[in-house]
């Protein structure tokens, strides 16, 4: 990796973007294993180009994205959005990132105009909280440390062969923004190295490597990425090399803030 950890990023450079034209951006991404960008850093990017598609003027709430290819680190990748509707309470936009021309990631994304409602959730599990637990530079190996560098990570200990994963999450620097669709992306980086971590900790195939296949987020209440957040992680089912996670996010009271679900290609590395 040419980066070390002490290149660690502001947290909005993770997500910079420049508008190039009507719905089209550019934005450049880290790479996360030897020659590949970061996928998670692709898809915060194109969560940030939707809204600004639309004027930020509402709050993503959903996104469902496929990943196609793996992207080249050294190369721009130029996202394009299209809103597939404009209606009086809800948009739905279409985006696509690509490279020299080629779709890298596809998906569509829903933003909702806030508005007043009872509100329900799933209770957090009982675990320890991030005062009482030390922080984490984890990163797997072959991977580049600097992704994961500018977030504290406080894993919550577990028995080996669980299904399960808590890590307290936040931003070791501040967020230089109260826009709600900053937080959005900077969550949805961070779920894209955490969720899988499920799977891979409940599996016995070591050492592992793997791709995300796609990825689909619900945000269900404001928050700040630069506060602790418990992502709560799950590995659903494991099969024909194919694991699928899921996980609830919730804020330092206790309210569920997001649920996201990813499906990951998983395969034992070549031995040598």
């Amino acid at each position: 990796m040419s980066e070390s950890p002490a290149a660690e990023r502001l947290p909005l450079e993770l997500i910079a973007l420049q508008r190039v034209g009507d719905g089209q951006f550019t934005g450049s991404c880290l790479e996360g294993v030897s020659g590949r960008v970061f996928g998670g850093q692709v898809l915060a990017q194109a969560v940030r180009a939707v809204s600004h598609s639309i004027g930020d003027r509402r709050p993503v709430h959903s996104f469902h994205a496929s990943f196609v290819r793996p992207a080249n680190p050294t190369v721009v990748l130029d996202y394009g959005t299209e809103v597939i509707k404009s209606g009086r309470s809800l948009d739905v936009v279409e985006f696509r990132a690509r490279q020299s021309g080629r779709v890298m990631l596809f998906g569509f994304a829903s933003a909702h105009e806030p508005e007043p409602s009872i509100g329900a959730g799933l209770t957090m599990p009982a675990v320890v909280g991030p005062d009482d637990l030390p922080s984490s530079d984890f990163a797997p190996v072959g991977s580049n440390p600097v992704v994961r560098s500018p977030f504290d990570r406080r894993y919550v200990p577990t028995a080996p062969g669980d299904r399960t994963e808590d890590v307290w999450v936040r931003t070791r620097r501040r967020v230089a923004s109260d826009s709600a669709i900053d937080h959005t992306a900077l969550l949805a980086y961070a779920v894209d190295f955490l969720l899988t971590r499920a799977a891979h900790v409940a599996l016995p195939v070591i050492p592992t490597i793997g791709a995300s296949l796609d990825h689909a987020m619900w945000f269900h209440q404001p928050f700040r990425i630069d506060e602790w957040l418990l992502v709560s992680s799950s590995m659903v089912a494991f099969s024909d090399s194919r694991s699928l996670c899921t996980c609830s996010v919730f804020d330092r009271r206790g309210v569920l803030v997001a649920t996201a679900s990813q499906e990951a290609l998983i395969r034992e590395a070549p031995r040598s």
